[in-house]
């Protein structure tokens, strides 16, 4: 018999059930970095080493706060439930141009958060 899958808050099926083409709930998540860490001195981001980074802390996260960006919605019927699902970190980790301020990372997000997602990966894509 295979294990219970943990099911989807109320608040969280609402979001989905409420998410259509004229009206997207993507979840977006922007950074600003600054020199040291994965960007060098020239301002270079080292997005591999970000990745690398990332993927590493999913790997050990599995009760921590990250998990749900390793895991994707199933529909079974009667309930939404969470199934584990290794997000594609090339397609979620990458350099947009640089934006003009707060009111063009502002823009940006607001674009980015306009493009629905595919249903069958991690928080919407794989």
């Amino acid at each position: 018999m295979p294990a219970e899958r943990e099911r989807l808050s109320a608040s969280d099926a609402s979001n989905l059930v409420m998410d259509s083409p004229d009206q997207v709930n993507v979840p977006l998540v922007v950074g600003v970095l600054g020199v040291g860490g994965f960007v060098s001195a020239g301002g270079e981001a080292d997005l591999d080493l970000l990745r690398a980074d990332l993927a590493a802390r999913l790997r050990v996260s599995s009760s921590s706060e990250l998990i749900r960006f390793a895991q994707r919605v199933q529909d079974e019927g009667r309930s939404l439930v969470w199934e584990d699902c290794w997000p594609d970190l090339t397609w979620h980790v990458r350099l947009a141009a640089p934006v003009d301020g707060l009111d063009g990372l502002a823009s940006l997000a607001a674009t980015l958060m306009t493009h629905p997602l595919p249903l069958d990966g991690p928080c919407g894509s794989c």
